[in-house]
């Protein structure tokens, strides 16, 4: 068996306590995860057959269209609520799902949007950094290998460009929220 990464572990974390705040929410079946939020059903799938194996979600009755919904047990519950108090304390890592996962759950099950936005905000400057280093010259090689070294570090410069501006506007967003509420 395959040893998992420490990063690998906190993403499958952090998309398990997102699915958890989903069902919370009444998004109960993979399908609706993917249509409501955008996950992947592979992905909840995978996520919701650890949440089960846990005992942090029950399978409920088959629903429409035979597809299986999950309920929150109430270990599932108290670990959501336990594990979401220190998202966002730490340096943003992982890619930017993750990071937006961790954000809105903090914003939105914790109450915290100010320090939700304080977290997206610190992420996009660090992915505002990684853009200094796709930047850097490449060594003396072959013109093919250099032009094809070229594009690539312009696509993921520009990819890096767009996270950090979507990480920006989400913190943005979720400033604008706490100020209404406040």
């Amino acid at each position: 068996m395959p040893m998992r990464s420490k990063a690998d572990q906190r993403t499958k974390e952090d998309l398990d306590l997102f699915l958890l705040a989903l069902i919370r929410e009444g998004i109960a079946t993979a399908y609706q995860m993917q249509r409501a939020a955008g996950i992947s059903q592979g992905a909840s799938l995978q996520s919701l057959k650890r949440l089960v194996e846990r005992k942090l979600v029950r399978v409920c009755e088959e629903g429409p269209r035979r597809r299986t919904e999950y309920q929150l047990t109430w270990a599932g519950e108290k670990w959501l609520v336990s594990n979401t108090a220190v998202l966002g304390e730490a340096e943003p890592r992982g890619d930017l799902d993750s990071i937006l996962r961790k954000g809105l759950l903090r914003a939105f099950l914790r109450k915290d949007g100010k320090q939700a936005a304080d977290f997206l905000r610190r992420a996009a400057a660090q992915r505002r950094d990684q853009e200094e280093v796709f930047a850097e010259p490449v060594p003396d090689i072959p013109e093919v290998a250099q032009l094809y070294t070229r594009y690539r570090k312009a696509a993921a410069t520009a990819s890096v460009a767009v996270e950090a501006d979507v990480l920006e506007q989400a913190a943005a967003e979720l400033d604008r929220r706490s100020k209404r509420k406040g």
